[in-house]
């Protein structure tokens, strides 16, 4: 599977590091993949990437936003990446 380049990882309200070791695994392993990081609120984990916003990463370049969960509070920001043009079949 070939997920387009480069990322912004959402990482929505996720307050415990363990519920975010995927995008962690993803800033390791592709730091140069990553692009930056969109945090829902100020208590929600970091990896220390740059804050963006959907359009910022867009304008950046950006072909995918990545999440982990598909609880409802998150649809309205998953909706708006797919409508600022990333790809909703690799939102991973």
């Amino acid at each position: 599977m070939n997920i387009a380049q480069p990322y912004l990882l959402f990482l929505g309200d996720v307050t415990d590091p363990l519920a975010a070791k995927t995008a962690r695994g993803i800033v390791k392993w592709r730091p140069d993949a990553c692009l930056g990081e969109l945090r829902l609120t100020e208590q929600t984990v970091s990896l220390g990437l740059e804050p963006l916003s959907l359009g910022d990463a867009k304008a950046m370049g950006a072909k995918n936003a990545g999440y982990w969960h598909s609880e409802c509070r998150w649809c309205h920001p998953a909706k708006l990446g797919r409508n600022a043009g990333t790809s909703g079949a690799s939102w991973i």
